[in-house]
């Protein structure tokens, strides 16, 4: 599902989680094809993709799991932000960070529970809680 702020960009959405990966933490074996830069993001991060060898935009947006997909910490907020997410699982030395229902923030150094980044969802377009301008996944 196309960002509201940004049509060329896509966003989370129902049981989806709009997932980032970090270039700084813990990422010293990534390969270059699973990360794509696809929106202004804090210094380190890049917005998280299985497949960026097409000229479209490849989505990161997920589906989630039964028992969550990320599972290291969580953070909820009435302001929540992709910013606010990406800077709180950078914070706790998180590789991923994913923004869902508006408000809540999950991070990990890994997906668990079968979650996988070929899962994609088309269903993100949830406003963030703290700035409607951005999406932040699904419910």
């Amino acid at each position: 599902m196309p960002c509201s702020g940004d049509s060329t960009s896509l966003c989370g959405g129902p049981f989806s989680l709009q997932l980032y990966v970090s270039t700084k933490f813990n990422s010293v074996g990534l390969s270059p094809d699973l990360t794509q830069s696809t929106v202004p993001l804090p210094n380190g991060w890049q917005a998280a993709s299985a497949d960026n060898t097409t000229s479209t935009l490849s989505s990161t947006c997920i589906r989630e799991v039964p028992g969550r997909a990320l599972t290291g910490a969580s953070m909820a907020s009435g302001s929540m932000t992709i910013e606010m997410c990406l800077n709180f699982c950078g914070s706790k030395g998180f590789q991923f960070a994913a923004v869902q229902y508006a408000s809540e923030c999950r991070c990990d150094n890994e997906l668990r529970n079968g979650a996988s980044l070929s899962a994609v969802s088309s269903s993100c377009g949830m406003p963030c809680a703290g700035n409607p301008t951005q999406s932040c996944g699904g419910m």
